[in-house]
């Protein structure tokens, strides 16, 4: 598979993998009572692993492929396995 292959696939297993992450999230505001799953998104990842919101930007695009490092630091803060940001999709079977 080519790198900008697997920069898209890994994009994309990022946006499934924070869309789950705030779904699981039960927090709500203590004073108001709202859900604080919208607190969630690529900005929060970003300042939590320490990088630039542009960065997070591109590798959730997919236009530039995360380090090793980076990975793990992203499925730490998600609670996931680093297999799960490296998953490729599985086709759909037409009968």
């Amino acid at each position: 598979m080519k790198k900008n292959m697997y920069a898209k696939m890994i994009g994309e297993n990022l946006k499934v993998a924070l869309s789950n992450f705030k779904e699981a999230r039960t927090e709500k505001c203590k004073c108001c009572g709202q859900s604080l799953k919208n607190i969630y998104t690529q900005e929060w990842l970003a300042k939590k692993i320490g990088i630039t919101k542009a960065t997070i930007v591109h590798h959730f695009q997919g236009n530039r492929e995360p380090s090793a490092s980076r990975l793990m630091e992203i499925a730490d803060v998600l609670g996931i396995e680093v297999s799960e940001l490296l998953k490729k999709k599985q086709k759909k079977n037409v009968d």
